[in-house]
C-alpha cells in the first residue's frame, strides 16, 4: 500500500469516528430562539441553498420552511430533521401537511455536509436545490418567494428515520414559528403587505356584505317605526298615517 493510500485509509477511519465540520461562510442568519438559529446562503451558480442549523439540544434538531402565511400549525412544512446519534450523523427530509408527526419524504432532497454535537449544542450543515422538482412535498424556493421558518428540538435523538419522540411544547422552548417572511435568495425580509394580499382582500370582501346588511337592517327599522307618511294626491294634501292610508284616500275621494 502506498503512502497516499495509507493516508486516505486513516483519514476515512477518523472521519467515521469524529464528525467533520465545514468552514463555510453564511452571510444570512436568523436567531429564532435562544435555543435555535439558522444560517444560510444561496449559490446562484449551483442553484443551491446551503444551511447551518445550531440548536441547544443533545437530541434531534428540526428546521422547517413553509409558504403558508403565518401558520404555526405545521401546515405544508418542508422539514429537515437530524442530529448526532452516538458517533453517527443523520439527516432526513420530511413533509408535514398538518399537525401530526412529519411524514418521511419518499424523495430525499437534502445532502448532509457535516454534523457535530459538543457542549450540549448540535450543529448541522446541509444543502438542497432551490427547485427540487418535488412539488408535492418540498417548498420550491424562487426569488421573492415569501418563506416562513419554524424550528423544533427533541430531547433524544431519532432512533431511525421514522422513529423519534415529539418535541416539547412552545412554552417549554421545544418549538417555535417565525412570523416574518424572508426572500431566502437575498436574505431580506419581505414586507407583510406583499406576503398576504389575498388574505387581506378576502377579509375586506367578507366585511363588505356584513356592512351592507347592517345598513339595510337600520333602514328597515326606520321605515317600520315611521309615525306618518306624507301622501299627496290630486284630491288632497292631508297627511295620513300608514295604518289608515286606504281609508283616508277613500274619504278624500268621497268628498269630491
Amino acid at each position: 500500500m502506498s503512502a497516499v493510500q495509507t493516508f486516505l485509509s486513516l483519514f476515512g477511519a477518523l472521519a467515521a469516528v469524529f464528525p467533520i465540520t465545514s468552514a463555510m461562510s453564511y452571510p444570512h442568519k436568523l436567531d429564532m430562539h435562544d435555543r435555535f438559529s439558522v444560517h444560510w446562503f444561496y449559490n446562484a451558480t449551483e442553484s443551491k441553498f446551503y444551511f447551518k442549523v445550531v440548536a441547544n439540544t443533545t437530541g434531534w434538531a428540526g428546521f422547517a420552511m413553509t409558504t403558508n402565511y403565518q401558520s404555526p400549525d405545521m401546515i405544508n412544512y418542508d422539514i429537515a430533521l437530524g442530529g448526532m446519534r452516538g458517533n453517527t450523523s443523520y439527516l432526513n427530509d420530511y413533509w408535514s401537511p398538518k399537525i401530526q408527526k412529519p411524514e418521511l419524504d419518499t424523495k430525499q432532497d437534502l445532502t448532509l455536509i457535516s454534523a457535530a454535537e459538543s457542549g450540549g449544542i448540535t450543529t448541522l450543515e446541509f444543502s438542497r436545490l432551490a427547485d427540487t422538482g418535488d412539488t408535492d412535498h418540498d417548498v420550491q424556493i424562487k426569488n421573492n418567494t415569501a418563506i416562513y421558518m419554524a424550528w423544533a428540538v427533541g430531547q433524544e435523538d431519532a432512533t431511525d428515520s421514522t422513529t423519534f419522540l415529539k418535541h416539547a411544547d412552545k412554552a417549554g422552548g421545544g418549538r417555535g414559528h417565525w412570523k416574518v417572511a424572508y426572500n431566502m435568495m437575498t436574505g431580506q425580509v419581505i414586507p407583510e403587505t406583499t406576503t398576504a394580499p389575498t388574505i387581506k382582500a378576502a377579509a375586506a370582501d367578507m366585511r363588505a356584505p356584513a356592512i351592507l346588511m347592517a345598513v339595510t337592517a337600520v333602514l328597515q327599522m326606520l321605515i317600520r317605526n315611521a309615525k306618518t307618511i306624507e301622501i299627496r294626491t290630486p284630491y288632497s294634501k292631508n297627511k295620513v298615517t300608514r295604518g289608515s292610508r286606504e281609508q283616508s284616500l277613500e274619504a278624500s275621494m268621497g268628498k269630491h
